[in-house]
Formats: structure tokens, sequence, C-alpha cells
């Protein structure tokens, strides 16, 4: 007797599988988190390799029009525009959009027209009617619940084609390499086989092609990310200030001596900590509840520190990338003020030796710094105190959120009536 049995493969339901993964990972980021992002952003690069494959890839024939659906800051409309053709650029992102607009303008082009709308947002109020462009494209930018109904959406409005990258590995919104550490590899959807596999339960023949590509803010290994941030004029020969906090704790003991009036040296701080110590176990489970990691000089209530912080997604601290550095200044009335800028780099370092020696000569500099020694004290030594925490997703492995050694001596109980060494120790999510 032959044992029946059921081919998933063709009774499966891959677009109510797709969104029950959806549930599994890390929502998507809101259009307040890429507009933050967006100030790190340019167009500057564009095209690209993988811009360039893409363009190959799609086909687009002489003055065909394109539906760009989260288009960012234009990796694609830009060149399509350059070459002509009438381009919708669509994405949910302010941020994103007004980036893409300036470099139109910059560079002349007209035929590119922004609109502000979402893949849930009904299309045809924002004028994009069925059959209205003659090719529609997504560029990595499908990071929705319903696949069917996006893939729906871009059929309806192409007259002949469709083209759409999706990873082939992790989820756009983690890294191979990290998911490998923690052991999750069996959670991580294969996203380019939920689309072809649900075209083709609707009876469509999806063309499938591969171009491979690598995240630009990943590395394989700190080693890695050291030498490229050094050959590229971001870090010193002798990388210890940069790597080790020591640069950081110096910017924010002269931020700490200008707003107190006194001078604030690094023996003075509660603890420097650099980021040598930080795993792709720690990014990956902090990214999980809702953080990165960000090294951050704080000054507060008197107290200076300088150790790896989670920072929630939606703050602009976590949004600072690559050359960029940014000052967030709290007050009673005002609230958060944010000033941001390149901190890194041949002509931002200029700039800022210029504006110190013109100080000099002009004797305005605060008066707060005297000629003595800028050792840090003993009690300042590293200390890996920024990952404890009590609440753990199913998904992280609970040793992922621990270092080892070191800590402030609390057990992870990191509260201000268990921990003496809080608030230096406090960067725990809320709810833990």
């Amino acid at each position: 007797m032959t044992e029946s049995f059921t081919p998933l493969l063709t009774t499966t339901d891959w677009n109510a599988e797709w969104m029950q993964l959806q549930k599994a990972r890390r929502h998507r980021d809101s259009a307040v988190y890429w507009n933050e992002r967006a100030k790190t952003f340019t167009s500057k690069d564009y095209p690209n390799p993988y811009v360039n494959s893409f363009l190959e890839r799609a086909g687009v024939a002489p003055e065909e029009s394109v539906f760009d659906m989260g288009c960012g800051t234009g990796a694609l409309a830009l060149p399509l525009g350059e070459a002509g053709h009438a381009v919708t650029a669509a994405d949910f992102s302010e941020g994103m959009l007004s980036i893409l607009h300036g470099e139109l303008e910059t560079r002349g082009i007209k035929s590119v027209h922004c609109e502000q709308m979402s893949w849930e947002d009904d299309w045809e109020e924002h004028g994009i009617a069925p059959k209205s462009h003659d090719v529609c494209t997504a560029s990595r930018s499908i990071a929705v619940d319903d696949m069917r109904a996006a893939l729906l959406k871009l059929t309806m409005v192409a007259r002949r084609r469709v083209c759409i990258t999706l990873p082939t590995g992790a989820s756009p919104r983690t890294d191979d390499h990290v998911i490998e550490a923690l052991g999750l590899a069996s959670r991580v959807g294969r996203d380019h086989l939920y689309a072809v596999n649900i075209l083709s339960s609707m009876g469509f023949e999806p063309e499938l092609t591969y171009i491979k590509s690598s995240r630009h803010d990943t590395f394989e290994t700190f080693d890695d990310a050291l030498r490229i941030a050094q050959e590229r004029g971001y870090a010193e020969k002798d990388p210890s200030a940069d790597v080790d906090g020591l640069d950081t704790a110096r910017k924010i003991c002269i931020l700490a001596s200008i707003v107190s009036g006194r001078s604030v040296r690094l023996r003075d701080c509660r603890a420097i900590e650099g980021i040598r110590g930080i795993l792709p176990e720690h990014t990956e489970a902090a990214a999980l509840l809702g953080y990165s990691l960000k090294l951050l000089g704080v000054y507060e209530n008197g107290e200076t520190y300088t150790a790896p912080c989670l920072v929630p997604f939606e703050s602009l601290l976590s949004a600072t990338e690559d050359v960029f550095n940014a000052v967030s200044i709290t007050g009673t009335a005002v609230g958060e003020v944010v000033l941001y800028g390149r901190g890194a780099g041949a002509l931002p370092t200029a700039s800022a030796i210029v504006s110190d020696v013109i100080e000099a000569i002009n004797g305005t500099c605060p008066p707060v710094f005297r000629a003595e020694s800028d050792e840090p004290d003993a009690k300042a030594a590293p200390a890996r105190r920024f990952v404890y925490a009590d609440v753990i997703p199913d998904a992280v492995p609970r040793g992922a959120m621990r270092t080892s050694g070191g800590g402030c001596g609390c057990g992870g109980a990191c509260r201000p009536a268990a921990c003496p060494a809080y608030p230096a120790c406090r960067r725990v999510p809320a709810g833990s």
C-alpha cells in the first residue's frame, strides 16, 4: 500500500506563510524612522554596480514610463530620469523624497515626479491608475505584511513589465553573518522564494535572475571595518582613541566643560568604554529589541561617561551613521535639540582645526581648561555594562544579551535601587 502524502509545494498558501513570517520578524521601520535616516543619505554614489545590474535586467525601452515604488533617495529614479524616461518615484518617507527632489533640481532632471505614498495607501487616490506606466520597479523596498497584495498592485499598474528585487538570504532588516552567529538561520525567510511561489500560484510565470551584492554597512569582522575606516581617513593609523572611547570621551569632556563652566577632564569620567568588545550577537540582539548600539558620550546631572548605549531606532542618534556625528541637547523648556553633521574626513577635520585656530587668536575659546594631566582615572576603566536586560525575545538566546566579565556588579538588575553604578549602567530597554 502506497503511503499517501500532501505535496506542500503546490498546496501551501505561501502568502499566508509569508504573513506569519512577518510576525516573527522585527516590525518594519516607520516613515518617521526613515525620515531621520534620510538625513544620513546622499545620492552621490548613484548609479552603482547594483543599480547598473538592476537596470540592465529591467530592460526599460526608450521612451517607456516607469513607476518606482519605494524609490528612497532615487537610486533608480535618477539614472532613469537622466535617460529621459518619465518616472513616478513614490516613497512613504518625506525625508527620502526631499533628498531626491533636491538632487533632481541639482541635475536639472524634469521628467521625474515625486509622490509620497505607502504600499498600503489607495494608489489611485494618488493618481497611480491601472495600466498607467509601462514598467513598475520595486528595488529592495517590498517590506510588507501582505506580499500578494503588493505584487498585485504593481501588476495592475504596469502595462508591460514588473521588476523587483528581494533578498535571497536574510531579511533586509537583518544580516546573514549576525543571524548565523545567533543560531537563528532556521528562522530566516528566503524572501525571493515566497515571491516566486506566490506569483506562480496566481498563474504568472516569474522570470528569476540574481544580482550579487552585499550590504555596505556590515563587515565580516571588526578588523575589516576598522581597516576600511582607516583607508577612508575616518580612523587614525593608531585607532586606540577611536575604538576605545577616548576620542568620544574627550569630546564630551569639552562639551561638559563649556556647559558647566568648570574644567571636566578624562579622569572625572565615571566610565570610559569603547567598541572593541562589540560582537555581532550584541548588535542583532539589540536590533530585535528595537535598538541600535551607538558609542555615546553623556553629560547628565553633573556626571560624565562614555560607553556603547542602546538607542531606540526612532531616535536621530540611532540614524547617525558613517562619518556623521550628532549632539543631542535636552533643555527643561525647549526639549531636545540636535546638532548634526560630518565629524570625520579631511575637510570636516580641517574646518574644525581652522575654527579652533581662529577662536584662539580672537580669544573667544571658553576659559575653562587648565594645563594639567589628561589621563583617565583608574575608576574609568572599561566596564561592559550596556547589554544587561531581563526581557529577551524568544527568538534570541538569552546568553546573546549578556557579556562575559566586567559589568557594574548589579548582576543585570540595572535598577536605581539595586545598582550602585546607576545611572551609568542604566542602558536597559524600557520595560525591562
